[in-house]
C-alpha cells in the first residue's frame, strides 16, 4: 500500500512539474503588438467619445495604409526595370507622402497618436 501511495505522489508532483513549466514557458513567448494596435489602444483610452474615437481610428489606419503604399511603391522603383513602372511608383510615393504629412499634421492638432513607420533597415 505503501508503494502505491508514493507512486501517486510521485506522479502529482510530476503533473504539477509539467503544468509550471508548461506555465513558464508560455510566459515567455513574447507576443507584440504592431505599432498601429499600439496607436489605436492609447487613442481608445484618450479620447472620450465614439466620434474623436472613430476619428482617431481612421486618421491611424489612413496613416497606416499610407505607410504600406509607400513602401509598395518603394519596392517597384528599386525592382522594377521598366521605366513607365518606377515614374507611376514615384508618383505615388510623392503623394502618399504628402499625404501622411497632411494626416500627421492634423493628428498633432488633435492629439491623435499615431503609428510609427516602419522602415527596412539598409543592408
Amino acid at each position: 500500500m505503501i508503494g502505491r501511495r508514493e507512486h501517486i505522489v510521485k506522479k502529482s508532483y510530476m503533473g504539477v512539474y509539467a503544468l509550471c513549466i508548461g506555465a513558464l514557458i508560455s510566459s515567455c513567448v513574447h507576443r507584440t503588438e504592431n505599432s498601429e494596435q499600439v496607436a489605436k489602444k492609447t487613442n481608445d483610452k484618450h479620447f472620450d467619445t465614439k466620434s474623436s474615437e472613430k476619428e482617431a481610428d481612421f486618421v491611424v489606419e489612413t496613416i497606416s495604409g499610407n505607410y504600406a503604399n509607400v513602401k509598395f511603391a518603394e519596392m517597384a522603383i528599386d525592382r522594377s526595370d521598366n521605366e513607365d513602372i518606377r515614374h507611376v511608383a514615384a508618383m505615388i510615393d510623392r503623394n502618399h507622402q504628402k499625404l501622411i504629412r497632411e494626416l500627421k499634421g492634423f493628428a498633432n492638432m488633435r492629439g491623435i497618436t499615431i503609428p510609427l513607420e516602419k522602415r527596412e533597415r539598409p543592408a
